[in-house]
């Protein structure tokens, strides 16, 4: 049901390409949040147009109108992206991960809490030569904080990199 939009939350692990470009070629109306700065503008417009060949609408992180550009998509029942294993504000929710502490985005309990969307963590593993996809079950913004929905999220995503540690490409600090 996406009357009230998805927010749909993965890591970069394994091929989280392919989810992307699955439901945009099934016809769902997709958003994806990519950082222009850290790649640099000529990557971001490469991977722009790579993406935007399967149906993904790529939405700069660092541009101020992104955030409503979000907020509309999820009012008119779209699915948006967000890569969340790290945090690239510096302005994140700190939390427990790996017998550690690292800064998680505050980016999807914000958009689930503001718009009444839900989360969904989705991933993408490998077997036997074929890519399968899967999600876990929603996670509901009613009755949580901030902190409270991103800390069930981190826990989901801590699962997955944990089953699958050798597929973790995430080539900046995590732990604080």
């Amino acid at each position: 049901n996406l009357k009230r939009g998805v927010i749909l939350v993965s890591a970069h692990l394994c091929n989280w390409e392919i989810m992307g470009s699955y439901f945009a070629l099934k016809g769902y109306k997709l958003n994806a949040v990519a950082e222009m700065r850290g790649p640099g503008e000529g990557m971001f417009r490469f991977y722009k147009r790579y993406r935007g060949r399967f149906g993904v609408n790529i939405l700069p992180l660092e541009e101020r109108k992104t955030w409503i550009r979000i907020k509309e998509a999820l009012k008119n029942g779209e699915i948006v992206v967000l890569i969340s294993d790290r945090d690239l504000s510096g302005t994140g929710i700190i939390l427990p991960f790996f017998d550690s502490r690292a800064s998680f985005p505050k980016g999807p309990a914000y958009f689930s809490i503001k718009t009444g969307s839900p989360i969904v963590c989705g991933f993408v593993r490998r077997e036997g030569g074929r890519y399968t996809g899967y999600a876990h079950p929603p996670l509901e913004p009613e009755g949580e904080t901030m902190e409270s929905l991103t800390q069930k999220m981190v826990k989901i995503l801590e699962q997955e990199i944990g089953k699958y540690p050798e597929y973790w490409y995430v080539f900046q600090p995590v732990w604080k």
